[in-house]
This record gives C-alpha cells, structure tokens and sequence, in this order.
C-alpha cells in the first residue's frame, strides 16, 4: 500500500540528515514514535534509548513497558534506565525540568558508548523549536539565544557525541498525522496538559493565540531561529577575529587593548567581553545582558580606573586611562562596592539552634544532612536571611558534589552560593561570612583551575568549617 505524501516526504527529511548508525532517544509519544519509525524504514543500525523519570507513577511504567514492547516488535535493542528524578533535583537544588534534561543527555551519552555509537538522534520538532524561541524572548535574549536549537550540534556533557534533530522542520501537526497515517499508536505524557509549567503555558496558551494573528507563526518563528543562527555565525567570525587582534590570554585572565575595544561597534564590544568570560572560566553560565553593559559603561566612561563585576566570579578591571589595556580576570572575591546591600534588620541576631544545627552538620561533613536541615528552615526567614541560609546550604552541596567528583554540578551550586554570599554582610546572625565566601571562591578557583578532567585532583583541605564568632558560640 502506498504510503502518503505526508509519511513520504518525513521519511525522505529524517533519511536526509541521518547517519546510517545512531541511537534514538525513545519516550513513546507522538514525536519519538514518528522518528523512530521513519528512521527504521530507512534502514541502518538503530538503537532506541528510554529513561524512565519516575515522575508520573505507574504511567512511567507503562510508557517504558510500551518502549520495550515497541523494540522488541520492530526487533532493534533497547536500552532502559530509571531514575527518581525529584529526589536528584532536592539533591542538587535545581529545578525538576532542569534536572530531567540533564538526567536525559547524561544517559544519553552513557546509552551511545555502551553501543559504540557517536550519534544520538532526539524528536524535537519545530512547535518546540517555536516555543523554545519564545521563551527566550519573554526571558531576555539576543542573537544567540535567537537560534534556539541546532539541527546538529554536540551532545551537551558528551562533544564527542553529535546529537540530531531530525524533525526540526517538521510541524507538531505532521507528526502527528504521520502516526496516524500508520495506524501507530504512541502514549501521551499527562504532565504536558497541565499550565503549571511556563513552556506548557507558552504551548497551550500562548502559540494558541499568536495563531489567530498569523495561522503559520509556527514556521515563522522556526525561520527565526535559522536566520539568527546564520547571523550569529557572522557575529562570532567577525568577533573573534578582533579577540585575535586586541586580546592577550595570560594567567588569571584576559589583558585586551582599551582604544581598539571602545573603537568596535557595540554588538563587538559585547562579543568580546562575552568570549573574554568563555576564556577566562569556561563558560557563560550566569553572564546577564545588565551584567556585560555595567561592564561596558565602565570601559566607555573617562574614568582613570575602575572595576566591576561581569559575573559572580569574573571582573573586568581598568587602570591607566582611556588607552590602557583592561582585564578581564577570575577573582577570588567580587568587588562588592558596586552592588546594593539589603538590609539586614535580623543580621545581628544570633543564629537560631536549628541553624545552628545545621552549621555543626557542614562543619563535620555531613553534607546532606545539613541540606535537609536548612531546608526546614530558611523559608520561614526574612529574605536577607534566608540568603545566608541558601549560601550555606549550596556550599555544603557544592562540597558534596566535589567528593562525588561531579566538577560541572559543584561548579555550578558554587556560583549560585556566591550570588548569595556577596550580597551579605561580612558577619551575619553570627556567622563570619566573609571567611565562607572566601572558602567557596577559594574552592570555585581550584574547580576552574583543574579543569573536568582533573577534578579527582582536588584538595580537600580546601573543604573549610563555618566559623561563628558570635560569644556563646564555641568557635569552630
């Protein structure tokens, strides 16, 4: 029986860009179903990959029974793994979607190189890549978030690794008529009916209504994104050359060239600031737009020198007039003359006993423990104090993190901790601050400078007590 035009022409797209070997990342619904399927028909070693997130009781279960079903019918091996998703999002202090993607892309990985496979295709389409687009418009972004998701790209954790996105160009509508074209049959994931989370609201709600404006904004957003990742490409050819000709990587920084830098157009300026960050700590994590145009409003001012914070461990320093050379540089602790100080109306408070409780589990390595502790505590708190508790408790995670050997997890607890940290006081409810943020910069700088590689390296002496020094405190 022929197949129709629909089936043909999404078969003949998914062949087009797939290599003859990959791994499919398989939840059961309409997307993943739709790729697999077209993927098998075309022929080529497939393996399909399901995790189960046990989030949604016994229809998890029944989504990863469907997965096994499904491959052991079409005859293709499977590989399933589970994991409780919302104790490992309480562990690590992230949101559950946030902990979900990661979980998904590291087992991903894991699932590929057990294969021997160095291709991971997922189901996105482009209704998600819409969304995707619009939820970084409504959050703040610019070019670069603009180009939303790669068709190919790098397996985020695994570079080695290619992940695909077959579907990219395939509307929400087709596939969903492509399963029904067949007669497939996928499962349906509960958790997407309901508006509690923002990317629902913007799929059920808002899409909805931009459609009654233009029927076809689906493709009009997806064009979006491929014409911002063509300007990008520009912006970043042309930025790194002027870091080539300006820029000097030395020690602890980036040394750049004043007069050439203020000389750039201000969407270089910002590339290069935004690339001097990538070098100097490996990522942009944490880098906001206010945070690099409070940098460039320093640089562009006549002032002598100056100094201001691009993000919670990165400065950008500037000494000897309008046409010296500025630095970018990892710090050990933020200049914190630059920011506002809440007020402190409990600061001088001694701390509570059950935080006090808590301080004693950090202070004798029970990580995890005085993570539950201060979990029941800091929410009943004012806010400046609540920071002081979420400090503390995201070093103690941090640290955690460490002695597991999860640098990238660690790193990133410790810049949160930092953000709360810097905005304290140097003694707050009795515990001297200023000693802790300058242990966690201490351990955040090592982290940086090892490297992911070099992480079972680290020295755990720096793992520092919480010293109190209010008087009925006992010290350390």
């Amino acid at each position: 029986m022929p197949h129709s035009n629909l089936v043909s022409r999404i078969r003949a797209e998914v062949a087009r860009t797939a290599p003859a070997a990959l791994l499919i990342g398989f939840s059961g619904g309409p997307d993943s179903l739709c790729l697999a399927d077209a993927l098998l028909s075309a022929g080529g070693r497939v393996v399909l990959a399901h995790l189960n997130h046990a989030l949604r009781g016994d229809e998890s279960d029944d989504d990863e029974m469907f997965v096994r079903e499904f491959a052991a019918a079409r005859g293709v091996r499977c590989i399933v793994e589970r994991i409780d998703v919302a104790a490992a999002a309480r562990t690590s202090g992230e949101s559950i979607e946030l902990t979900a993607r990661r979980a998904r892309y590291a087992f991903l990985a894991r699932a590929a190189a057990e294969c021997g496979l160095n291709c991971v295709a997922v189901a996105h389409h482009a209704d998600d890549q819409a969304e995707t687009v619009l939820l970084r418009l409504l959050r703040g972004t610019g070019v670069e978030g603009l180009r939303a998701m790669a068709t190919r790209a790098p397996l985020p954790g695994a570079p080695e690794t290619t992940l695909l996105r077959p579907l990219l160009r395939i509307t929400r509508a087709e596939v969903e008529r492509y399963c029904a074209d067949l007669g497939l049959r996928p499962r349906h994931d509960s958790s997407n009916d309901s508006a509690a989370h923002t990317r629902n609201r913007v799929r059920l709600e808002l899409l909805p209504l931009l459609r009654t404006f233009n029927p076809g904004v689906t493709r009009v957003l997806a064009r979006l994104a491929d014409l911002a990742a063509a300007d990008h490409e520009v912006q970043q050819w042309a930025a790194q050359r002027a870091f080539e000709q300006l820029a000097q990587v030395e020690a602890g920084g980036v040394r750049i060239d004043r007069a050439g830098w203020r000389a750039l157009p201000a969407g270089l300026q910002r590339a290069m600031l935004r690339e001097s960050v990538r070098v100097v700590r490996g990522a942009l994590t944490d880098l906001s737009y206010d945070a690099v145009e409070e940098a460039r409003a320093v640089l562009l001012s006549d002032a002598p020198q100056a100094s201001a914070a691009i993000t919670a461990d990165v400065r950008v320093e500037m000494r000897g007039g309008t046409q010296a050379n500025f630095l970018v540089t990892l710090v050990t602790r933020l200049n914190t003359s630059l920011r506002t100080i809440p007020a402190m109306d409990a600061a001088d408070q001694p701390l509570p006993a059950r935080a006090r409780e808590a301080v004693a589990q950090f202070n004798a390595g029970l990580y995890w423990e005085q993570h539950e502790t201060f979990e029941e505590v800091w929410r009943a708190e004012p806010r400046p104090i609540r920071r002081l508790y979420q400090g503390i408790l995201q070093v103690g995670v941090a640290y955690l993190h460490i002695q597991r050997h999860n640098y990238d997890g660690a790193r990133k607890v410790l810049v949160r901790a930092m953000r709360h940290l810097d905005v304290l006081p140097d003694v707050c409810q009795g515990v001297d601050v200023a000693q802790l943020r300058a242990d966690a910069s201490a351990a955040l700088i090592e982290l940086e400078r090892l490297g992911p590689n070099g992480v079972a390296g680290f020295s755990h002496e720096l793992f520092k007590q919480i010293v109190i020094v209010d008087s009925d405190s006992g010290g350390r």
